[in-house]
């Protein structure tokens, strides 16, 4: 009880509460950096997919259209 009355206790609990906010912190940010990554990537992927399939695509009319004639 005294240590409360003091204060110190109070500025102790303070600079844990702080201390571990700090550290949330940290970690939401380096999984915020993680995720911006991997959305990137996915975005990179499927913009190649997307390119593959085209080319597929204009590959596969080209020969149904030759076999046609």
């Amino acid at each position: 009880m005294r240590a409360l009355k003091s204060g110190d206790k109070y500025i102790k609990m303070q600079e844990e509460y702080l201390k571990e906010l700090r550290n949330l912190e940290r970690i939401i940010k380096r999984l915020e950096e993680e995720l911006s990554i991997v959305h990137r990537e996915t975005i990179t992927v499927r913009n190649q997919w997307f390119e593959i399939f085209e080319k597929i695509q204009k590959e596969f009319e080209h020969k149904l259209s030759i076999s046609k004639k």
